[in-house]
């Protein structure tokens, strides 16, 4: 039978120790918090089953909740946590259940349920180590692990998925590539459900009969509303479930070993792998740091190009676990610029070269010395990133179209 005893604070999420599995989560004290298992279905056609374990309420420190769950067999199970009855998912859950399939419009009929999943599996690294590429000899291939491998010689279930970019590896090494970006590949929700725009109305002096019949309209228009298939996010930015790899960019089986392989096959080529991270801008630095040291750690990425705010970009350069991870930013604080010694890892990426270039070639108020200002920028400790084009824009075809 399960037993419950006081767990470890210092491992959010769900880790598993001799004796059971651990839940660290954020919970205040006087919340009522419990974990919610559900019975894994063997088919989306099956009633859901879920029983809840309450959190006792001294298992807390600060706002911090902690519990360790005996005879509990991962293997029969999601879960997700209830804080004072909402329904929420671990923000550290390192697999995700539900979007297992790309854009998966049967999934309005559960309001687009997800559950955390247990993901406690090793992966045989063989040895493998960063490449750390020189600043001078780097050149860095940003892509959309979908949008690149959906076609251009990847055949079968693999189009589409991480395995799939391990299969271009070739294509980008004849590129000349030495680093690819992946855009976010983390769990991100790309169904965007259709807003409901509410519409308050004061109904003082109105008849009985108008109400009712402009109730009805709205209702109306809300019924439709709900019929309107869902908006696509598939470029991945904003929010996300950072600890868990996309699953809808897995050909099968487990989303985190097929990752694993990729960036073993990319290293095991000399090539680097940064992700690319969106963080809304209230989300606490000290998470950020968290899930970078993560993907480090569990996959071994060579960096990260950040988006989020500079207070979050300042803990990031800061910590000593990341110091030879290279980090892309916007911009660096004061005292980044003044550092000297150590490694070089940090990388200003932004469109400064690339408006400089644009208004040169098109002739547009463009002039030589701003374009010649931009290809000389260095610095002893941080590099810069120029480039024609991204995905924020013209791409690099539209480009030429445009200045030719």
């Amino acid at each position: 039978a399960e037993q419950l005893r006081e767990g470890n604070y210092s491992r959010f999420g769900a880790s598993r120790l001799a004796d059971g599995i651990c839940f660290t989560f954020e919970g205040e004290k006087d919340s009522d918090c419990a974990i919610r298992l559900y019975e894994k279905r063997k088919n989306k056609d099956m009633p859901c089953v879920y029983r809840d374990i309450p959190v006792p309420k001294e298992f807390c420190i600060g706002a911090v909740r902690s519990v360790c769950v005996t005879g509990l067999d991962t293997a029969q199970y999601d879960y997700n946590y209830v804080i004072d009855r909402k329904v929420v998912v671990d923000p550290y859950a390192r697999r995700i259940i539900g979007r297992e399939k790309w854009a998966d419009y049967s999934r309005r009929d559960v309001h687009y349920e997800v559950r955390s999943g247990f993901d406690f599996s090793e992966f045989d690294w063989k040895g493998d180590h960063c490449p750390e590429i020189p600043e001078t000899d780097m050149v860095l291939y940003k892509l959309h692990v979908r949008g690149f491998t959906k076609d251009g010689g990847v055949t079968g279930r693999n189009k589409g998925t991480f395995a799939a970019i391990a299969e271009k590896i070739p294509y980008l090494k004849d590129l000349g590539v030495t680093t690819v970006e992946l855009m976010p590949a983390y769990e991100f929700e790309e169904l965007v459900p259709p807003k409901h725009e509410e519409h308050p109305m004061d109904f003082e002096g109105w008849a009985p009969q108008a109400v009712a019949g402009y109730q009805m309209m709205q209702q109306k228009e809300y019924e439709e509303k709900e019929k309107e298939l869902p908006g696509i996010n598939f470029w991945g930015y904003g929010s996300g479930d950072y600890f868990a790899p996309k699953a809808s960019y897995s050909s099968g089986g487990s989303p985190s070993a097929e990752m694993k392989e990729m960036i073993r096959s990319l290293h095991a080529a000399g090539l680097e792998c940064v992700m690319e991270m969106s963080f809304d801008a209230q989300v606490n630095p000290n998470y950020i740091v968290e899930v970078l040291r993560y993907w480090v750690l569990e996959y071994h990425v060579d960096g990260f190009h950040l988006l989020c705010s500079q207070t979050a970009v300042a803990s990031v350069i800061c910590d000593v676990l990341l110091r030879r991870t290279k980090i892309f930013a916007l911009g660096f604080p004061a005292e980044a610029w003044e550092q000297t010694g150590g490694y070089p890892h940090l990388y200003v990426y932004n469109d400064d070269f690339l408006y400089a270039a644009r208004k040169l070639i098109n002739h547009q108020d463009g002039n030589l010395v701003e374009y010649l200002n931009q290809q000389k920028k260095q610095h002893p400790q941080i590099g810069f990133v120029n480039y024609f084009a991204n995905n924020n824009g013209f791409t690099l075809a539209d480009t030429f179209s445009y200045v030719t």
